[in-house]
């Protein structure tokens, strides 16, 4: 995949009210490479304000970009749903879009069974029997975001004013722990003393949960929470915002997208700190222009990092206003794309327990 360039303004294109709750069909022969395009979501919904609507963003940049291409989206109610849902779309689109670990298995009898269909599938790859596959019409991409979480850690230890910062992942699979590796690895690394208290909701889509437990961390004394759990993450917002109306000092790193403004809560004050984030949407965009050239890397597993411009933090950070950091931040940056600071994934730094680093 060519180096990852920054969209304008995705957000100007994530328009929901003018695509329907369902995949767009395509009526007769087409001159267009990409006709159609269908996104199959997990059960976190289509405005989960997390890797769903990113992706989904980019199929809507796609669908501005080029003139004639129809695109819908089908919305997994249940994890059962998830196959049915795939061949749904396949039957109706040029290529499928699926985002997210619970595809897998789905994704590999759907792509076998429609071998004239492509497939996108982010944070995954087709699997059958828990055994990784490699197919001719499915393109997988994978993100390094053990190096974005790097990057959160390093802003959250050299922004807090405690001595343990708080990790709240979804279901601890390697996406997730992924994040909570390089969170620990990089705050350790401006202050080896500092601890993480990692905790898993279980759920990627648990609002409650995620407050209570944000509440609980934040009640411990922590003033810094990094979210990596989808939906979960809305809880944990919410809570941050109930406790700095308060008066009490709450801080949220939020994760894969710029989740600034889902933590306003006065006055164009937000409690998003900064966002662990995961170029899904230019992913998705960029396959999908690669499909169109005829390029794209089917049958292969792309993994993309920092030196791709695919994870990070967000341009523009408000809430980051001592230009120290924000100098560290970018000398770590150009340190990871060197190769100067090598960070661990979960496999040789373990974060499957919920326990404090």
């Amino acid at each position: 995949m060519k180096k990852l360039l920054a969209l304008t303004s995705l957000a100007l294109v994530f328009t929901l009210g003018l695509t329907a709750c369902g995949s767009s069909t395509t009526d007769g022969e087409s001159d267009l490479p990409v006709a159609s395009v269908g996104l199959v979501t997990d059960t976190g919904g289509i405005n989960d304000k997390s890797f769903n609507q990113g992706s989904w963003e980019g199929v809507e940049a796609f669908k501005a970009a080029n003139e004639g291409v129809k695109t819908g989206y089908i919305e997994t109610k249940q994890d059962s749903d998830i196959q049915p849902n795939l061949d749904t779309s396949a039957a109706q689109n040029q290529v499928v879009v699926a985002p997210g670990f619970k595809f897998s298995e789905g994704m590999a009898v759907s792509a076998q069974a429609n071998p004239n269909t492509k497939y996108i599938i982010l944070d995954a790859t087709p699997t059958v029997n828990e055994e990784e596959i490699s197919l001719d019409n499915v393109a997988s991409i994978l993100f390094r975001e053990e190096q974005a979480g790097y990057l959160a850690g390093v802003v959250a230890a050299s922004t807090t004013q405690k001595d343990t910062i708080g990790f709240i992942g979804g279901v601890p699979l390697p996406a997730v722990m992924n994040f909570a590796a390089g969170y620990i690895q990089g705050a350790k690394a401006v202050n080896p003393d500092i601890k993480v208290d990692v905790q898993y909701a279980n759920s990627f889509t648990d609002t409650t949960i995620g407050k209570q437990k944000a509440a609980a961390m934040y009640a411990s004394g922590m003033d810094i929470i990094f979210v990596a759990a989808g939906g979960v993450g809305t809880g944990v917002i919410e809570q941050a915002k109930e406790l700095v109306t308060q008066g009490t000092d709450a801080w949220v790193i939020g994760v894969d997208r710029d989740q600034y403004e889902d933590g306003l809560y006065e006055d164009g004050k937000s409690v998003v700190l900064t966002s662990a984030v995961k170029h899904v949407g230019i992913a998705v965009n960029e396959t999908l222009e690669a499909i169109k050239e005829g390029t794209a890397a089917f049958g292969q597993v792309q993994v993309l990092g920092i030196n791709e411009d695919a994870v990070g933090l967000p341009t523009e950070n408000p809430n980051i206003t001592d230009q120290a950091v924000l100098d560290l931040v970018g000398k770590t940056t150009e340190s990871m794309k060197s190769g100067e600071i090598s960070v661990q994934t979960s496999t040789d730094f373990p974060v499957q327990e919920a326990k404090i680093y």
